[in-house]
C-alpha cells in the first residue's frame, strides 16, 4: 500500500477512535517515562483534531515549569521550535495549525530535549506514516535528544513503507503499551 493511501484510511479510521479515555491513559504513560521526567525541554506538536491530545500535557508542563517548544512551519519546508510561556502564546497558522508567534525564542536542544513526533501511523520498529510534508523528517535528521510518538493501539503496524529519509522515533506509546526500539539501524 502506498503511504498516501494509507493517510487517507488512518485519518478515517482515528477520527473513529478518538477517544479521551485513551488520550488520557497515553499522557499517563508518557509522564512516567524516564526520556519525559528527564527532559530538559520539551518539543511537541499542538493536537489539532482526533489526533492523540496533547493539549493537556502541554499545560501540564506549562504549569509545572517544564519548558515547552511547539513547532512553526516557514517557507522552504523548514520547522523551528519556539519555546512558549502560555497556551496565549499560540495562534492558527493558515492551515489552521495552532502556532506560536515568530518573535517566541528559538531554543536550544540538547541530548536531554524529549520531541513528540506526530503521525497517522506508527511500526514497531519506531517509523510512521505522517501528513506528507516531511517537516519532521527533515527536522529530526540533526535532532540530538530523544523522540516519542503517540498513536493509539488500533494505528500501530507491525511494519510501515518507509523511504531513506525516513526518520524513526525512539519509542511508540500508545493507551496499551510503551514500545522502546532497540535499534537506530534500519530494520
Amino acid at each position: 500500500m502506498s503511504k498516501q493511501t494509507l493517510r487517507e484510511a488512518a485519518k478515517q479510521k482515528r477520527a473513529a477512535l478518538h477517544s479521551a479515555q485513551a488520550d488520557a491513559k497515553i499522557l499517563q504513560q508518557l509522564l512516567q517515562t524516564d526520556a519525559f521526567q528527564s527532559s530538559d525541554l520539551l518539543l511537541c506538536y499542538v493536537s489539532v483534531a482526533s489526533e492523540v491530545d496533547t493539549r493537556a500535557l502541554l499545560l501540564h508542563c506549562l504549569q509545572s515549569g517544564k519548558r515547552v517548544a511547539v513547532p512553526r512551519c516557514e517557507r522552504g519546508g523548514v520547522m523551528r521550535f519556539h519555546e512558549i510561556g502560555a497556551m496565549s502564546d499560540l495562534a492558527p497558522s493558515p492551515l489552521s495549525i495552532p502556532e506560536p508567534d515568530a518573535s517566541c525564542p528559538v531554543p536550544e536542544c540538547s541530548e536531554k530535549t524529549l520531541c513528540i513526533v506526530p503521525g497517522l501511523l506508527f511500526d514497531r520498529f519506531g517509523f510512521r506514516v505522517g501528513y506528507g510534508g516531511g517537516y519532521y523528517d527533515r527536522f529530526l535528521a540533526s535532532f540530538p535528544g530523544k523522540t516519542i510518538g503517540l498513536c493509539y493501539e488500533a494505528l500501530l503496524n507491525e511494519e510501515l513503507p518507509r523511504d531513506v529519509f525516513d526518520r524513526r522515533v525512539s519509542t511508540v506509546i500508545t493507551e496499551q503499551r510503551i514500545i522502546t526500539v532497540k535499534s537506530k539501524e534500519t530494520a
